[in-house]
């Protein structure tokens, strides 16, 4: 923690190279730290156990055939019980293969090889740590200062849900990470006029997809977001327009390839995402079905055990710096915006919107990390507003009550917030009752969500405001890997009628 204060405090004399390596060591030591105490006091929960059990027989057995863990138990290191039903297909070969996505499982192999669970935890530390250096990279990018950026990554780093998901084994954090990464290289290709960059994007858009089925409503507008601006850029850059549009979609394709092999071979369907989606059409359960949009999207924001906004308010301020990002670069602010928006919508529409029995916002945790460069922008200047200071407060004491007592992060599907009820329990009152709940939906829930959503507004009016005075005052600084030309200039006539001089 004060490695972290000491970055903010000295945020102005940092240099560009120093400054990544400073936030990505600290960032790893704090998360480590944080998962020694979540992996003491608490086990996995939800489809954790399933997907550490799939990387358990990876390494153990070296095959994806699950029956015989099942049946040994093998997942009582890191669930202390029947974890319920089998999370798994039988394919032809009489195999019980996963139905989730295999990407989560794959890579924590190493992991989880070397420590078990807290190995596997540890690994997701280092992805949590890689993102965080994005969201400072995706700041600078958006325009932030140097100073700014280096604040929004101490506020947003270490506050919920990127401190929770940084040792939870669920796919969001990697689906986050590639979101954030995937938009800085769009930004690079942007800036240096390289089809180099287009190809990183490529490869980490192409990766989305094997971690969860869900994540091809991210690859897609995010990369037609950038074959669009591929298409129509009119600055020269290296490279024909089909050479790049290569460039950017070859990964995808050899992806869908190397899926149709792989999947042939397990589940015995060329289908992406064969696993989930062969599940779902035998099964066919209930979950993307018509729903009224008003209590799952007001749900992903203000429900008080699911919502965002009431366990990490500090998102406001990367609402109110949308505007000056989006002023200083438009192509960059709209790929993320339209993506962040449909992958909302998307999430809606899941009957489970508030993601089961996991820390919120479980589904829409990718576009929230990538919502998170944009504060930095709301916070350029050396003394931030009481606002902020405030909303940053409450969101870091919720990340510290989460990382302290990781049983408040979990709550079940039945109104309420387990942070809520450790609250009634220890000082016997419960704070949750002030905010909405929309796992019940009824009246009540609508009058105080008109009452936060309107405090929330003024909040963002103010800091919005702020982020434009800032920005007209002070201009918009430029992004790292811009390099500012001297313009040219006529020598005046007293210079011209002589030698110009050494110096």
């Amino acid at each position: 923690s004060l490695l972290v204060w000491f970055a903010l405090v000295n945020a102005e004399n940092f240099d560009a190279a120093p400054v990544r390596l400073w936030i990505l060591a600290t960032s790893l030591l704090l998360y480590a730290g944080a998962t020694i105490s979540v992996a003491r006091d608490s086990h996995t929960e939800g489809d954790e156990p399933h997907y550490l059990l799939a990387t358990h027989s990876l390494v153990a057995d070296g095959d994806l055939d699950l029956a015989n863990n099942y049946r040994r138990m093998d997942y009582l290191p890191f669930f202390p019980a029947d974890p319920g039903a089998r999370h798994v297909l039988v394919n032809r070969r009489n195999q019980d293969v996963p139905i989730h996505d295999l990407g989560i499982s794959v890579i924590l192999v190493p992991g989880y090889a070397l420590g078990g669970r807290r190995g596997a935890m540890f690994e997701l530390n280092l992805i949590a740590s890689l993102l965080a250096l994005g969201i400072y990279d995706l700041a600078r990018r958006l325009g932030a200062s140097p100073a700014a950026a280096v604040r929004g990554w101490g506020l947003f780093a270490f506050s919920s849900p990127l401190l929770v998901y940084s040792s939870q084994i669920y796919p969001e954090l990697v689906g986050g990470t590639l979101l954030v990464w995937t938009a800085v290289e769009f930004a690079r290709a942007r800036e240096t006029g390289s089809p180099v960059p287009l190809a990183r994007a490529g490869v980490l858009l192409a990766l989305l997809p094997w971690f969860s089925v869900r994540y091809w409503f991210l690859v897609l507008p995010f990369g037609l977001a950038i074959l669009l601006w591929v298409i129509s850029s009119k600055r020269e850059s290296r490279g024909s327009v089909p050479v790049r549009a290569a460039l950017l979609l070859l990964p995808g394709l050899a992806s869908v390839a190397l899926f149709a092999v792989i999947d042939s071979w397990l589940y015995q369907s060329p289908v992406p995402n064969a696993g989930y989606v062969l599940y779902i059409l035998r099964n066919r359960p209930p979950m993307f079905t018509p729903q009224l949009l008003d209590v799952s999207l007001l749900g992903l924001l203000f429900d008080r055990a699911y919502g965002l906004l009431t366990t990490a308010p500090i998102y406001l301020i990367a609402i109110a710096g949308i505007v000056a990002a989006w002023k200083f670069s438009r192509p960059l602010a709209a790929a993320i915006l339209i993506t962040v928006a449909e992958f909302v919508v998307f999430a809606a529409f899941n009957q489970f919107w508030y993601g089961g029995y996991a820390p919120p916002p479980r589904y829409i945790f990718p576009v929230v990390a990538l919502l998170a460069p944009f504060a930095a922008r709301g916070l350029e200047g050396r003394d931030p507003k009481p606002i902020v200071r405030f909303l940053a407060g409450w969101s870091l004491a919720i990340a510290v009550l989460y990382s302290a007592f990781p049983g408040t992060r979990l709550s079940f599907p039945n109104g309420r917030s387990s942070l809520g009820v450790f609250f009634e329990r220890t000082f016997g009152f419960d704070p949750a009752v002030a905010f909405p709940s929309f796992l019940r939906a009824d009246r009540v829930d609508y009058v105080l969500t008109a009452l936060w959503g309107g405090a929330a507004a003024v909040c963002v009016r103010r800091m919005a405001r702020r982020a434009r005075t800032t920005q007209s005052l002070a201009g918009a600084p430029l992004a790292p890997d811009v390099v500012p030309r001297p313009e040219p200039t006529a020598p005046s006539p007293e210079r011209s009628r002589g030698p110009i001089p050494s110096d």
